[in-house]
C-alpha cells in the first residue's frame, strides 16, 4: 500500500500523467485480482502511456533493484562467509525483523475485521489447522471460506458511475474468465507437475512461485504462508532461512514478490542458482501480470459486487490465521531473551508509524543482535 501512495504522489499530484479517478480505478482493480498490487498498477500505468513495452519498462524499473539485492543474497545465504559469528548475529537480527513484519501484519489485517466475530473464527480456524494438521487441508479450508463468504453476499448489477472508467459487462466476463483459467491451471495442473518435476529442483521451486502468484490477491504479507508451504514443506529451504529472506524483504525497498529472487537462489545449491533465481521470479509475476493485462477495462467493476467482497474477506481472514501460525511457528523455533519482546514491539512500533519504519526497525533488531552477541546479556 505504501508504494501505490507513492505512484498516486508521483504521477497524480506532482506530475500530473494520469487524473485521480482513473488511477484510483486502477489500484481498486488490482486488490480484486490476484497477484502483486503495487507491481500490477506500475505496470498498467507504463502501458497506458506506451503500450505493453511501456508497462515491462515500468515493470522492470520498480522490481529490478530489489530483484538483484534479494537473488545475491539468496546466492550468499549458502555460503561460508554467514557461518561467521558476526554474520550468525546479523541474521538473528532479521529473524527478529521479521517476527516483528508478521506482528504488524497481523495487526494491520486484523484491524479491518474489528465490526464482524465471523472473519475472526475462521482466522482462528485455519491457524489452528495450520499448527496441527497443515498439508492440503488448508488450500480446501480456504476454498470453502472463499465460497463461504461468496454465499453471504447477493449478487447486484454493474453499477455504472460517470466519469468514472467502469468496465462493461464483457470486459467483467473477460477478467473473470482469465482469472479462473489461470487459477485453475494453477490449482489443478501445477501440483501434478512439480510432484512429477521433484528430482529438478529449479523447475519445482519455479512451479511454486506460479501458484502462489496466481492465489494470492494483494501481494504483500499475504504471500508470504503460500510461499513457506511450497518451498519449507518439501524440505527445498529450512525454515530460518525462508525467515532470514522474509525479513530482508521487508527491509529492502521494492515489491514482496522479490522474494521469489531469494528463495530460487537458496533452494539450488551450485551454477543453476542463478537461473532458478530468475525463473522464480518470473514464474510469481507472470499471473499477476497476464490478470492485468485481461482486466485493463474491468477497472473496479468486480469490486463493485457484493459477491466477490464478500469472497475475498473471508480469504483474507484465512491469510491472517496463517500468518498467525506463521509468527507462533517462527517464535517457537527461535530461542527468545525476555529483553527480545521489548525489541519486537519497538519494532512494530517503528513499522507502524513511520513511511520508512521497515529500514529503521531492521536496523533496530540487528543491532540488538549484536549488542546481545557482544555483551551476552
Amino acid at each position: 500500500m505504501v508504494h501505490l501512495a507513492l505512484f498516486r504522489l508521483r504521477f497524480v499530484e506532482q506530475l500530473r500523467w494520469i487524473d485521480a479517478g482513473t488511477f484510483d480505478s486502477l489500484a481498486s482493480m488490482a486488490q480484486v485480482i490476484p497477484g502483486p498490487s503495487s507491481s500490477q498498477v506500475g505496470f498498467a500505468l507504463g502501458a497506458r502511456w506506451q503500450g505493453f513495452f511501456g508497462g515491462a519498462a515500468a515493470f522492470f524499473g520498480f522490481t529490478l533493484p530489489s530483484a538483484v539485492i534479494m537473488g545475491a543474497l539468496g546466492l550468499g545465504v549458502r555460503s561460508d562467509l554467514l557461518a561467521s559469528p558476526f554474520a550468525q548475529s546479523v541474521l538473528r537480527g532479521f529473524l527478529l525483523f521479521a517476527l516483528a513484519c508478521l506482528g504488524h501484519a497481523l495487526w494491520s489485517m486484523g484491524s479491518r475485521f474489528r465490526k464482524s466475530a465471523t472473519p475472526w473464527l475462521a482466522a482462528v480456524s485455519v491457524a489452528v489447522v495450520a499448527l496441527v494438521v497443515g498439508g492440503p487441508l488448508i488450500g480446501a479450508l480456504l476454498l470453502l471460506l472463499g465460497l463461504y463468504g461468496a454465499s453471504r453476499r447477493t449478487r447486484v448489477d454493474l453499477v455504472v458511475v460517470p466519469g468514472q472508467n467502469i468496465a462493461s459487462r464483457r470486459s467483467v466476463f473477460a477478467t473473470v474468465a482469465s482469472t479462473l483459467i489461470v487459477v485453475a491451471v494453477a490449482i489443478t495442473f501445477a501440483p501434478g507437475l512439480a510432484e512429477q518435476l521433484r528430482s529438478n529442483a529449479v523447475l519445482t521451486v519455479a512451479v511454486g512461485h506460479f501458484q502462489a502468484g496466481a492465489l494470492v490477491f494483494g501481494g504483500g504479507h499475504v504471500v508470504m504462508p503460500l510461499l513457506k508451504g511450497f518451498v519449507v514443506s518439501p524440505g527445498l529451504v529450512d525454515p530460518v532461512t525462508f525467515a532470514i529472506g522474509y525479513g530482508a524483504a521487508q527491509a529492502i525497498p521494492g515489491p514482496m514478490f522479490t522474494f521469489a529472487a531469494f528463495l530460487g537462489a537458496a533452494a539450488v545449491p551450485g551454477p543453476w542458482a542463478v537461473a532458478s533465481a530468475l525463473l522464480s521470479l518470473f514464474a510469481i509475476f507472470l499471473p499477476g501480470l497476464t490478470f492485468i493485462l485481461a482486466a485493463q477495462g474491468a477497472v473496479d467493476a468486480l469490486a463493485k459486487r457484493p459477491w466477490f467482497s464478500g469472497a475475498i474477506e473471508m480469504l483474507n481472514a484465512g491469510v491472517l490465521g496463517l500468518l498467525a501460525a506463521a509468527l507462533i511457528q517462527l517464535g517457537m523455533s527461535l530461542d527468545l531473551h525476555y529483553a527480545d519482546a521489548l525489541v519486537l514491539l519497538v519494532a512494530v512500533v517503528m513499522i507502524q508509524r513511520s513511511p520508512r519504519g521497515s529500514l529503521w526497525a531492521c536496523c533496530a533488531c540487528v543491532a540488538y543482535a549484536l549488542a546481545r552477541a557482544l555483551t551476552s546479556f
